[in-house]
């Protein structure tokens, strides 16, 4: 009888150990779901650390053109070799038009969310308003440097407008940057707290259950077997007990 109850006990503990499993299985298949998560966030974080850098570059080829149109002038005022000049003329619209198809391309090709791309399309409007304005200065230098020098202060506002829209969709990059990594990390954190708390009352839960169930069902059988040979002896008066 002793083997007996021990097949029932081990049947009884079975469905509980099942369930368990059961919940660890659904547990490491979230967890791995949270990470793929995390990795997500990751590597937007990443993208917008290379937007960032993007921007960067843009804004220190920016500055470098408009320094090149103020010593464009210097030079023209200064009465450099009109060979040279003209030299300094062509370098300076090349450049700037090359920055300019060089912006809108990384604009057109890349993916953003709506305020990202309203932000670069207004930077692409102020952009394009600097690039007629320096064109301008770059041309008048050759007529008349007085009326370029003039020409020069509007271009500087031009640059100064779109330097600063450019500095708005840095922040702004930077802010989802690291919100991306943060949510990610919470998310992930708060998702094993939670699923560990849950595991434990129910492996708690499952255990007491079957040692309950256990008792109820061994109890009975065991003063069965206590009194049995009385009952075999023809002893009727015997209790068997709950």
């Amino acid at each position: 009888m002793g083997v007996q109850n021990l097949k029932i006990s081990t049947k009884l503990f079975i469905a509980p150990l099942i369930f368990v499993a059961s919940l660890i299985v659904l547990g490491v298949v979230a967890f791995v779901g949270l990470k793929d998560t995390q990795s997500t966030m990751v590597e937007l974080h990443e993208q917008d650390t290379q937007k960032i850098g993007a921007v960067l570059r843009f804004q220190r080829d920016m500055q470098a053109l408009n320094g090149g149109l103020f010593r464009l002038i210097s030079q023209t005022n200064a009465g450099l070799e009109e060979q040279k000049l003209i030299k300094a003329r062509e370098d300076s619209l090349a450049e700037l038009g090359e920055f300019i198809k060089s912006f809108n391309a990384f604009v057109e090709n890349g993916h953003f969310m709506e305020a990202e791309g309203e932000m670069l399309t207004k930077a692409q409007a102020e952009l394009k308003n600097y690039g007629f304005a320096a064109a301008d200065v770059i041309e008048m230098t050759e007529l008349d440097t007085s009326t370029s020098v003039i020409m020069m202060v509007d271009t500087d506002q031009q640059f100064e407008n779109l330097y600063k829209t450019l500095d708005e969709v840095e922040v702004m990059w930077e802010e989802a940057g690291t919100n991306s990594i943060h949510d990610a990390v919470s998310t992930v954190d708060e998702t094993i707290v939670i699923f560990a708390v849950i595991a434990t009352m129910a492996l708690l839960i499952s255990g007491a259950i079957s040692y309950v169930t256990m008792r109820m069902i061994t109890k009975p059988i065991a003063g069965i077997t206590s009194v049995k040979p009385k009952m075999a002896e023809g002893d009727s008066t015997v209790d068997i007990g709950a």
